[in-house]
């Protein structure tokens, strides 16, 4: 099992799931830390001291920057944060190795960013 684990999800709509979650890994003893993926404009939500890493960060990853993921068209803006989350997550292959994902545990309506995500760590992962 995974001694570490992102908590990935919509921060702007399931701030307390996911910090609920991440209350639960502790209480495991796994080390975790909350990914926000809300493809709404930044807001007070994300810059909450809850999150760890606010959409704002992992947007920049994405190759055309973060205004590819903050474009104010939902079906774009969440193609572009599966982006810019695959690439946040792969910028160290150790990383995503280190993550003992038997199948996504989702707790919010990102789901297509988990899934998408998903399919990149399973293929790179061997």
């Amino acid at each position: 099992m995974a001694q570490f684990v992102y908590v990935i999800g919509t921060a702007d709509t399931k701030l307390d799931e996911l910090v609920w979650l991440k209350s639960c890994l502790h209480a495991a003893g796994v080390d975790s830390h909350i990914i926000d993926v809300s493809t709404g404009t930044p807001s007070e939500v994300s810059e909450n001291s809850k999150i760890d890493i606010p959409s704002s960060q992992i947007a920049e990853y994405h190759p055309e920057g973060a205004g590819a993921v903050f474009c104010n068209e939902r079906g774009r803006a969440v193609t572009a944060m599966s982006v810019a989350l695959t690439r946040f997550l792969r910028r160290t292959s150790e990383d995503i190795r280190r993550l003992d994902i038997q199948r996504p545990l989702q707790v919010s309506n990102s789901d297509s960013v988990i899934a998408m995500f998903m399919k990149v760590c399973l293929c790179n992962c061997d």
